[in-house]
């Protein structure tokens, strides 16, 4: 939803240019840390169950 948000905004000229990229790339690096983060959780738990499967 931001970066489409921020790209709609610059295509009607109500962001300069370099603020929208500054913005999409400061979501893009977000997403990624959200996504990373939730994986380590996943992974958290995964390990978490078969160290109890294996009692």
């Amino acid at each position: 939803m931001f970066l489409s948000d921020v790209l709609n905004r610059a295509n009607r000229n109500e962001v300069d240019p370099a603020t929208a990229r500054t913005l999409a790339y400061i979501g893009q690096v977000l997403g990624g840390l959200i996504e990373r983060s939730d994986l380590e959780k996943r992974l958290e738990t995964l390990e978490a169950q078969a160290k109890e499967n294996s009692r």
